[in-house]
């Protein structure tokens, strides 16, 4: 795992929940990404506190990008065990914190979930 960011970073949030969202999200990164790189990228602006975690492995088909958020859902064909829940808690922990998550899939593969919250 490779972190990156400016020091210091602040924002008004459960400390426990937040840790909560980015273990979920560093899990999954760490799963899906066997023996490649997990960037970590913390960084503020224009009010927000983004939190990036981008894994290098094999990525998510898009036939299955607009779900992974959804409660209990699994991409077919994963060999993972899990409920399927870890995305779906960790957006509703996030929008309850007047924050976005999101997923982006950077051209030369792998997966990005992007975390911003309220500085």
């Amino acid at each position: 795992v490779e972190m990156r960011g400016t020091p210091p970073i602040t924002a008004r949030v459960d400390p426990v929940r937040i840790e909560q969202v980015v273990r979920n999200i560093l899990d999954n990164a760490v799963k899906f990404s066997p023996g490649g790189p997990v960037e970590v990228d913390v960084a503020a602006a224009d009010g927000m506190v983004e939190v990036r975690v981008r894994d290098h492995g094999p990525g998510i088909a898009p036939e299955h990008r607009g779900q992974i958020f959804d409660r209990f859902y699994q991409a077919r064909g994963t060999t993972h065990e899990g409920l399927g829940l870890g995305l779906h808690l960790s957006r509703h922990i996030v929008e309850l914190h007047g924050g976005t998550v999101a997923a982006e899939f950077p051209d030369d593969g792998g997966t990005a979930i992007v975390v911003r919250l309220p500085a």
